[in-house]
């Protein structure tokens, strides 16, 4: 598994194995951003980021299909809905969706069922632009992305996938561009 993390000054990736519902990280990498070519989680020069990408792509140890990409929260609009419980996707989307006044990529993640027949989500809003963006850096230097979550989300998708967190309490500290979150 890789992740990577885009921030002002530096590019950041995690590369590690999932075994027996542990995630075990192997390497962590910072790769300096040439200034200006990114604001936040905004790629402003698309070149310019894309060689710094293109030098992790000749190390053999990172996975190139399927990265996680993280956002920084203030790159996108959230929200948390409580919404009817429906088994569809593409319908839950569109309830999502009718929460937000501007378009743009709509995604969520269910935080809670509750007895109600409703749900508890983190609904979440970005420009197409920004994913746009993220999407032709990361194909254009030979990567597939397999998400591209904030950072909230990708710790409850973690926490979800790693077993030994299942049933327990714990605590969980962001830090990005936009401060430190808890």
């Amino acid at each position: 598994m890789t992740a990577v993390h885009i921030s002002g000054e530096q590019l950041h990736v995690a590369v590690g194995k999932w075994r027996k519902g542990i995630l075990r990280i192997e390497r962590v990498l910072k790769k300096t951003l040439p200034y200006g070519s990114a604001v936040g989680s905004r790629i402003v020069d698309v070149a310019a980021v894309s060689d710094v990408i293109r030098e992790l792509s000749k190390d053999k140890d990172i996975a190139k299909h399927r990265i996680r990409v993280t956002l920084d929260t203030g790159a996108v609009m959230t929200k948390l809905l409580t919404l009817p419980d429906v088994k569809s996707r593409k319908y839950m989307r569109r309830l999502v969706e009718e929460h937000f006044s501007v378009g743009g990529v709509v995604s969520y993640t269910v935080l809670q069922k509750n007895d109600n027949g409703t749900v508890e989500i983190l609904a979440c809003m970005a420009e197409k632009e920004l994913i746009k963006n993220y999407i032709d850096v990361f194909r254009g230097t030979g990567f597939g992305i397999g998400s591209i979550d904030i950072s909230a989300c990708g710790i409850i998708r973690l926490s979800e996938k790693c077993s030994m967190l299942n049933g327990s309490s714990y605590a969980v500290c962001i830090a990005d561009d936009t401060g430190i979150s808890r």
